[in-house]
Order: C-alpha cells, then sequence, then structure tokens
C-alpha cells in the first residue's frame, strides 16, 4: 500500500521544474548529481552504459514533442530523490535523433525505459508511461532486488515430434507458467512419458520475475524441463507431432490475447506486426514480426493439416480466444480455419469478443486457468473417454462463479466456448 501511495504522488507532481543538462561522465558522477533526475546527450548515455555501476541505472528516452515524456517528468523527478543512492536515473533527449535509440537496443517508441542492473547481461526495456513506469517504480524500490532470473530453459536444436505440447505464451506473469505446470503433473499421471510432452514457456525479465518471485521459484524445475518460445518451432514441432499420425494429440495455450481489429485494418496492421483476435501472444526472444503477430488460427491450422485421423484437443487460455472457432462465435456459418478441420475439440476461454481475467501479477492462475484445473485436471479419465462436453458445462459454470465474486457484469463475462466435430 505504501508504494502505491507513492505512486500515486508522483503523478500528482508538477513537470514546471528544469531537469539539470550533464555534458560529462565527470559531471554525471558528482556527488549533487547522485540523487537527482539528469538529462544527458546521447553520445554520453552511450559512453554510460558501458561503465560498470554498482546500482540500477535507468534510461528514460524522451522528446519535446511527446505529451507522455512530459507528464513523467515529475514523477521521475521524485523517484530519483528517492533513491537514497541506491539507483541512479537520467533522461535523454532524442527530438532530433530518434535514429540513436536502435543503438540501445530500443525501439522507436517514446517513452521508452532501458534499465540496467549490475550482474544482469541484458538490460530490461519498457514502453509507454502508466504501467510500464509504476513497474519499474516498484522494483527499484525493492530491498531486495534479484540481479538474475534463476529460471533456466534447454533451448530446442530442432522441431520435435511430442503426443502432448504445452505453451505459456506470454513472460510478464507466472500464473501462466503454473498452468502449464498442472498440465504437465496431469499428463505425467496419464502415463505420458516427460519426453513425449512438449514445453515451452516466453521466460520473464527481471522486472516481470520480481513481481512473482515466490511462484517463479516453485516452478524452477518445471522451467528446466521447457524450452524457450520460437514460434517457428513451436509450429514445426505440432507439423511434426501430427504427421506420426497418432491417435490423439494435445494442445494447451495459455497466454494474452490481442484484441478484435476492424477487417479494414487487418492488412495495415499485418504490415505494421500489429496481432488482432484471433491471435495469443507468443513472447519470443529477441522478437520478431512473425512473432509479434502472435500465435494464429491461421498458423495453428497450417500446422495440423497432417493427420486428419488424429483426435484433436486445444486448449486456449486467453482474450478473445473464440475467434479460433468463430470469429462471430457460429462455426457453423463461419468457421475458423481450425473448425474445417477433421476431429477437432476445441475449449477456449473466452468467446470471440469477450475478454477473459485473472492474468495479472499475484494471480495463482487464470481464471479459466483455475476452474480448468478444478474440474479437468482431477479427472482420472483419459483424453478420448472424458466427456468434454460435460467437462466444458462445469469450467463454465466455474467460471462464471468466480467472475461474479469480482464483481463483473454480465455484459464482461468471458464466455468460455467449446466446439467439437
Amino acid at each position: 500500500m505504501r508504494i502505491l501511495l507513492l505512486l500515486v504522488g508522483f503523478w500528482l507532481l508538477p513537470a514546471c521544474v528544469s531537469v539539470p543538462k550533464v555534458q560529462s561522465l565527470a559531471d554525471f558522477y558528482k556527488p549533487d548529481n547522485t540523487h537527482r533526475l539528469v538529462t544527458i546527450q546521447p553520445p554520453l548515455a552511450l559512453d554510460l552504459i558501458k561503465q560498470p555501476h554498482k546500482e540500477p541505472l535507468l534510461i528514460e528516452f524522451s522528446a519535446d514533442w511527446c505529451e507522455p515524456c512530459r507528464k513523467l517528468e515529475g514523477p521521475l523527478r521524485k523517484l530519483a530523490e528517492a533513491s537514497r543512492g541506491r539507483y541512479r536515473i537520467v533522461t535523454v533527449d532524442v527530438t532530433d535523433s530518434l535514429e540513436v535509440m536502435e543503438k540501445f537496443g530500443v525501439e522507436q517508441r517514446l517513452p521508452a525505459f532501458y534499465l540496467q542492473i549490475p550482474g544482469s547481461k541484458e538490460p530490461v526495456l519498457r514502453y509507454g508511461g502508466g504501467e510500464a513506469f509504476a513497474a519499474i517504480a516498484q522494483f527499484l524500490q525493492s530491498t531486495n532486488l534479484p540481479t538474475a532470473v534463476p529460471l533456466t530453459a534447454k533451448p530446442l536444436d530442432k522441431p520435435k515430434a511430442f503426443k502432448a505440447i504445452l505453451v505459456a505464451g506470454s513472460s510478464d506473469t507466472a500464473n501462466f507458467l503454473q498452468e502449464i505446470y498442472w498440465n504437465y503433473s496431469w499428463l505425467l499421471q496419464k502415463g505420458y512419458k516427460s519426453a513425449e510432452i512438449g514445453c515451452f514457456y516466453a521466460q520473464p525479465d527481471l522486472l516481470q520475475y520480481a513481481e512473482d518471485r515466490a511462484q517463479f521459484d516453485e516452478m524452477k524445475p518445471l522451467a528446466a524441463a521447457c524450452h524457450p518460445i520460437k514460434l517457428a518451432q513451436l509450429l514445426d514441432s505440432i507439423t511434426l507431432s501430427l504427421a506420426k499420425q497418432p491417435e490423439n494429440f494435445y494442445l494447451y495455450v495459455t497466454s494474452h490475447g490481442a484484441p478484435p481489429g476492424k477487417p479494414q485494418d487487418a492488412e495495415r496492421m499485418k504490415k505494421n506486426c500489429m496481432a488482432q483476435a484471433p491471435s495469443l501472444v507468443m513472447d519470443q526472444n529477441p522478437p520478431d514480426c512473425r512473432s509479434r503477430l502472435g500465435l494464429t488460427a491461421h498458423d495453428l491450422a497450417d500446422a495440423m493439416q497432417q493427420g486428419p485421423k488424429t483426435r484433436k484437443y486445444l486448449v486456449l487460455q486467453g482474450c478473445y480466444t473464440g475467434g479460433f472457432i468463430s470469429t462471430k462465435d457460429d462455426p457453423k456459418t463461419s468457421p475458423s480455419p481450425l473448425a474445417v478441420l477433421p476431429n477437432m475439440r476445441i475449449l477456449t476461454a473466452s468467446s470471440a469478443n469477450q475478454a477473459s481475467f485473472g492474468c495479472h501479477p499475484g494471480a495463482q492462475a487464470t481464471l479459466f486457468g483455475s476452474a480448468y484445473g478444478l474440474h479437468v485436471i482431477e479427472d482420472k479419465r483419459d483424453l478420448d473417454s472424458m466427456n468434454w462436453v460435460e467437462v466444458y458445462a462445469k469450467i463454465k459454470k466455474e467460471v462464471t462463479k468466480l467472475e461474479k465474486e469480482l464483481k463483473l457484469t454480465r455484459r464482461k463475462a468471458s464466455e468460455p466456448q467449446f466446439f467439437a466435430n
């Protein structure tokens, strides 16, 4: 609560006091500048990040014409004054030199944050104002800052065939990995061997790890058995899996879902690497255009062309995932590319135009993930023996109950969907 109140206070501060400008490294390290926000030019910032630091260094990129940047000046100044020497904050003016941001590995989006942590190999990057700044401020004020993410993963050398594939697509909260852990344990209990289960997850950065540290730490053994997400590898592994013509194939994907966009904007969004529903976030590192578009219904349909006789069980947790069945919630008249494939069973956390809930730091699992764990993970039957219509009804009822407890209106209800052919 103290941190939240402090963050609120940041936003109430005026940004009318000029920020001192520093011209050299010697000036930067003067005692007077230790506890205050200073402005430096891009060449000096490039020199600064090459220097060894005993404390975290936060660089904010801003421009004169950036209104959100101006609003952040007061909060940044106050955060710097509260540092007590535990971290340093500078702002870099890129009004006339946006292209220099590429030298820092930062996209040309403002405001942008570059956070360098002593002992960490890679900087943490964030974009935008409110939530991004709040997360950074909370991290810097922590009394026990992590310097590394102690989660390991085994890169997959090449695509591989599996009988089941589990995917935690977003790196920002531990609840996605938690759901994968439940599924992994469930499949082992059903007789699957660990080598038959493909596990992919998006590895958190330091800020994300710090927000859900205890929960992430509990899942170190699972993380060590998983692979970092590479979207092409994931899709090729699905293709190889179905090429083996197994009797059944299970896929569980949990992540954030992209919101629906206007049909006329689809090509523009694709050209600019902007995802829209139906699509699930795949936080690949380093990102590329394809990964930014997310995991789409067309991706999955293309990967699942083989194995027409295989009974395919897809469970998709995320906002707007009903679009993987039909963008109009009517697979009879407007089926998705997945819904026209044979032997499909698709269970989604929401309808095509509704969000799902519970995907925030501190939550053990999403609402859908919790309901799924309650009514499916405890089921002793195998995939083909389970009554999926009955399971869907129980999950939908449980999700409705959890959403009522959050006082969500019926208009905002997620409306899980089920499809079978």
